[in-house]
């Protein structure tokens, strides 16, 4: 099926052709991903209730041309909806929809009513029965939950209004009562899966009922139009038949653009703490439930006002506990690091690696969005290598960047990769900075030790290397210098203390300067950054050795110890491993390389 999309439609029309037929999204491209998961539509690019429902229709469309038996028709339709559900690899929501479907049908055949919520317990048990884990997975929970939404909630808001006997209802009021109707069971369906929603991806997108209004018709004709194209090339090589498709296609995405475009149509909310996750839920169920509330619209109101009240409260209780801390992300053989300030100012250095692996989109993004983090003030880019920057393109395409700060030297962040264009796009602000420089707009005294004005210095020895100094606690960030920038370090006049040092080189091999080094540092704390197994040998004995001749000084190694965090609690640091089960870096989203 993809090698027939592609030869009649570009690659990225193809991929999003692909996905909406079998859910195969590994060819869809990151800026179609980004709308539709923005504007609150993604559901419609995954295999689902939608997509069974269009084999549903297209089945019984063609078979409307036979002249066979009702229970005939209905056999035929069943071994459709499950051999699609073959093809698509027994995936929960399709399962879901299938034993549904299943059960609707028989009943019709037996001249049997099937009550929806009864059949969609059906369906949850025959998966459970096959596969108990599935429970704890976040696409099965939100598929029945957005069912269960639609079948108990949509009636709670609108019921849609039926013909009297003899009446012709025109062109109009039939589609004001679908768009109408489309709107509250869109509605009905982000209400109930909210509380998944914020607490697995900690996103909202609130304008996402109206634009479903818009996209789910114009994505049920572009399934058909593609069904017809796969038809017509693969029968006689119609490649022409791809046009209408391709002008739905664009105009499908420049309505997801606009509705980007809205503010406030798509939030960043971070995970709901216990006792707001509980209000949340618990104000949703009242309003759903009370009789003081007759107008839908009244209560849609209060329950908007609630969920807006909670992501208030919860946002204002973030801001009075935050506090001065560092955490080491655990991204394999790469670096990464996130600094936070008690006023709301935020620092990253490095984003770890990029390509299949991306610590940006599977360790960076996921844990900053976890705690709410929408903007990202400064990023500082040791060098330009694809363990420390490869990640950066996901992290600019995530979340908004004021600044990024790089070393002044031969090898510019900007050069590497298409990292440039990324960062022209984002409007993002590049400053260079050699030794002495000081990093503006932090609450921190952030000094650039590392490189030296004008320094030809290969990649590694060139690496921006940050002292940052809050509250009389200091930490160091090295990058990757290695035996030429530290001698020179040593020799200059600033200062190297600091209470915590981020190892050098992930640990590699420590020359005899490195001794000298680590004893100028004196950290009460170090962290090596390195991959589980990795084939350098990373960290090396002798470096372990050399830190660990420090006096009072503890070691950490995200390949053994996962993510670190250090805290200020007034009166000094505190690095520990960060606690297992945790969103983001803190084990859900641990890596090993």
């Amino acid at each position: 099926m993809g090698e027939a999309f592609r030869k009649g439609f570009s690659p990225a029309d193809a991929g999003l052709l692909e996905a909406l037929f079998i859910g195969e999204r590994s060819h869809v491209d990151d800026r179609t991903m980004e709308l539709f998961q923005k504007t609150g539509t993604l559901h419609l690019l995954a295999v689902s209730g939608f997509n069974v429902g269009f084999v549903y229709l297209g089945v019984l469309l063609l078979l409307r041309l036979l002249p066979a038996p009702r229970i005939a028709k209905s056999a035929m339709i069943l071994a459709s909806i499950w051999a699609y559900c073959l093809i698509v690899g027994w995936q929960a929501p399709v399962v879901r929809a299938s034993v549904m479907a299943s059960m609707f049908l028989i009943g019709d055949a037996l001249g049997r009513r099937t009550d929806p919520l009864n059949t969609l317990g059906l369906a949850a048990l025959v998966i459970l029965a096959v596969r108990p884990a599935e429970v704890f997975d976040a696409g099965f929970q939100l598929s029945f939950l957005a069912v269960c939404g639609i079948v108990a909630a949509t009636p709670v808001f609108y019921k849609p209004p039926k013909p009297l006997p003899f009446e012709k209802w025109s062109w109009r009021e039939r589609a004001g009562i679908y768009v109408i109707g489309l709107f509250w069971v869109s509605f009905a369906a982000t209400l109930f899966t909210l509380p998944v929603t914020l607490q697995r991806f900690y996103t909202i997108a609130p304008l996402a009922p109206l634009v479903n209004v818009l996209v789910i018709p114009a994505v049920t004709v572009l399934f058909f139009l593609g069904a017809a194209y796969l038809a017509l090339a693969v029968s006689f090589g119609a490649l022409w038949a791809a046009w209408p498709a391709k002008g739905l296609i664009v105009g499908l995405l420049a309505v997801l653009r606009g509705a980007e475009a809205i503010p406030g149509g798509y939030l960043i909310t971070g995970r709901l703490g216990a006792p707001f996750w509980a209000a949340l839920v618990g104000g949703i169920v009242f309003f759903l439930l009370t009789k003081r509330l007759r107008r839908a619209w009244r209560r849609a109101g209060w329950i908007v006002a609630l969920v807006a009240a909670v992501l208030i409260a919860q946002a204002a209780w973030r801001g009075l506990h935050r506090e001065f801390r560092v955490l080491f992300f655990d991204v394999g053989q790469g670096d990464a690091a996130y600094v936070e300030f008690p006023g709301g100012r935020n620092l990253l250095v490095d984003a770890g690696n990029g390509g299949s692996g991306d610590d940006g989109r599977w360790v960076i993004t996921p844990y900053l969005k976890s705690i709410g983090v929408s903007r990202i003030d400064t990023v500082a880019v040791s060098h330009a290598q694809e363990d420390h920057a490869g990640g950066l393109a996901t992290v600019l395409r995530e979340f908004k960047v004021g600044r990024i700060i790089e070393g002044d030297g031969p090898y510019p962040v900007s050069g590497y990769g298409d990292l440039g264009r990324r960062i022209r796009a984002e409007g993002a602000e590049t400053l260079p900075l050699s030794r002495g420089g000081k990093v503006p707009g932090l609450p921190a005294d952030a000094v650039v030790l590392n490189p030296r004005p004008g320094s030809t210095a290969d990649i590694n020895e060139g690496s921006l290397v940050l002292r940052m100094k809050y509250a009389s606690q200091g930490v160091l960030f090295t990058g990757d210098i290695g035996d030429k920038a530290i001698p020179d370090m040593l020799t200059s006049d600033l200062a190297l203390d600091a209470d915590v040092l981020k190892v050098p080189h992930h640990g590699g091999r420590a020359g005899e300067a490195a001794w000298e080094f680590f004893r100028a540092v004196s950290p009460r704390f170090s962290v090596v950054s390195a991959g589980e197994r990795n084939s350098y040998g990373h960290p090396a004995a002798e470096t372990l050795r050399a830190l660990e001749a420090v006096p009072g000084n503890r070691v950490f190694r995200t390949d053994r110890d996962g993510a670190i965090e250090c805290k200020f609690n007034g009166d000094t640091f505190l690095c520990e491993p960060a606690v297992p089960g945790r969103p983001g870096p803190y084990g859900t989203y641990k890596k090993h390389k």
